[in-house]
């Protein structure tokens, strides 16, 4: 048995795909009941059952969801602790002074009505964001690329002179002059690159976790069907419980269908009569025993058909 404490990490198999969460309580006796559904767990010590907090993948790691499921220990998979977004998150992402400087210059210039008419709205918007401390990703990997495209706008800057492609610099976190503008664009660079150095690093995370939940794959079981309810709720046929099944393994109390444990009193769709298992069984080796007849005399009498 796979051996848990509150606070690990753990996998699983679910509707929409592997699913990831922490451990919140764990009981070994006694009915557990799933927070928000009707749902409930019989727990014993040889199949202890876990309440886990669902987490989300978001950006730059995993966030803790409002959901809260319930699995036996048979069907999870302990791995590595999940990285936090603010764990993962590390690359600073504020621009320095002398951006700021510059984005807040290039504002007051286009409120002047210095800008010309190529500048875009959202150019505006983000250099308001850069002067008040804000750069996105995004707009991080865009600044170097603009900055070598519209190096040779400065050319035509003279003296003091205010032209739209000096204030499209300064929008920019850029400078009026080409000095600045080289500055400005190395440091974009220096931030795109820590930021590819951590994606790559994210990404080994991930396929070192994806490899260890493979490695322990046998230790996987899969989950029991939407359908598993109570043999006593109004819709299961009289009689019929998973105690009753042809899947049902007694000794571990265990299905054999849906590789997972599960409880004697309660019932799934998939239920099969042990009864109707074996007649079915004998009536197939009964016809295959006819239908096998059957093919020996027709190849007796072929040649008579032929002569």
């Amino acid at each position: 048995m796979i051996d848990l404490s509150v606070g690990d990490f753990v996998s699983w198999d679910s509707s929409g795909g592997r699913a990831r969460g922490k451990v919140k309580s764990i009981s070994k006796s006694g009915t557990v009941k799933v927070p928000g559904t009707d749902f409930e767990l019989n727990a014993t010590d040889e199949e202890p059952v876990a309440l886990i907090t669902v987490f989300d993948k978001v950006e730059g790691g995993w966030q803790a969801s409002d959901v809260v499921v319930g699995h036996k220990f048979g069907t999870l998979t302990k791995i590595d602790d999940l990285p936090q977004p603010s764990e993962a998150r590390a690359v600073n992402l504020e621009p320095p002074a002398y951006m700021r400087a510059a984005a807040k210059r290039g504002v007051q210039l286009h409120e002047e009505g210095l800008s010309g008419d190529g500048v875009v709205a959202q150019t505006v918007e983000d250099a308001r964001k850069m002067s008040a401390g804000t750069v996105t990703e995004e707009k991080w990997r865009k600044i170097g690329p603009w900055i070598a495209r519209h190096l040779v706008d400065l050319d035509a800057v003279q003296g003091d002179e205010i032209t739209p492609g000096l204030v499209a610099h300064l929008l920019w976190g850029s400078g009026p002059s080409k000095a600045d503008a080289r500055r400005a664009m190395e440091y974009a660079n220096n931030v795109v690159g820590r930021l590819e150095e951590e994606r790559d690093a994210m990404n080994d995370n991930e396929i070192n976790t994806y490899m260890d939940e493979e490695d322990n794959s046998h230790m996987d079981k899969r989950e029991l069907p939407s359908n598993y309810r109570p043999a006593d709720s109004e819709d299961v046929p009289e009689g019929r419980s998973c105690g009753n099944c042809y899947f049902f393994d007694q000794e571990r109390s265990f299905c054999l269908k849906w590789d997972a444990g599960c409880d004697p009193t309660y019932y799934c769709d998939s239920w099969k009569a042990i009864s109707t298992e074996v007649v079915e069984d004998a009536e197939v080796v009964e016809s295959d025993i006819v239908d096998a007849d059957m093919q020996e005399s027709d190849e007796f009498d072929a040649p008579d058909e032929f002569e």
